[in-house]
């Protein structure tokens, strides 16, 4: 069985890759190869950092952990404007990861953490744009794959 954490990952990637996604976007896990121009536009998904807690702080041995996922979209388009072109796809990845912040249940939340932009890509036609969001789920503190 997967990680609740590979499980999230892979809803993710499924939802923003689904239908209804803008003409022409590739939706990716993560990857390690950068952008071509042919490529795009493209959106990789990837896990950036989870912080972990007890889920009740006071016991000595918490049966649960309270998770926190950062997951990030790098979004990346090409063009003659391309902070103009990211702007729709920013928004609707965000509508996408905030539709359902359970994700079917086995999450507790998601919340919309930063967008940063790529200013060393000024003298290529090419836009890049990053989006962090933060999936909160809860597992038993012995086994990441059982949900609580």
């Amino acid at each position: 069985m997967a990680t609740l954490r590979t499980q999230l990952v892979a809803a993710a990637c499924a939802t923003l890759g689904a239908s209804g996604k803008p003409d022409g976007l590739r939706v990716v896990s993560r990857s390690a190869r950068p952008a071509e121009t042919d490529d795009l536009p493209r959106i990789s998904v990837s896990r950036i950092h989870e912080d972990v807690q007890k889920a009740y702080p006071n016991m000595l041995r918490s049966p649960l952990s309270d998770r926190h996922l950062r997951i990030r979209l790098d979004i990346w388009v090409g063009g003659d404007e391309p902070e103009n072109t990211l702007e729709p796809l920013l928004a609707w990845a965000t509508s996408v990861m905030l539709a359902d912040p359970t994700w079917g249940k086995l999450a507790l939340d998601t919340m919309e953490d930063s967008t940063d932009w790529d200013t060393d890509q000024a003298d290529e036609p090419i836009g890049h744009a990053w989006m962090e969001f933060t999936i909160r789920y809860s597992t038993t503190t012995a086994n990441q794959e059982v949900k609580q």
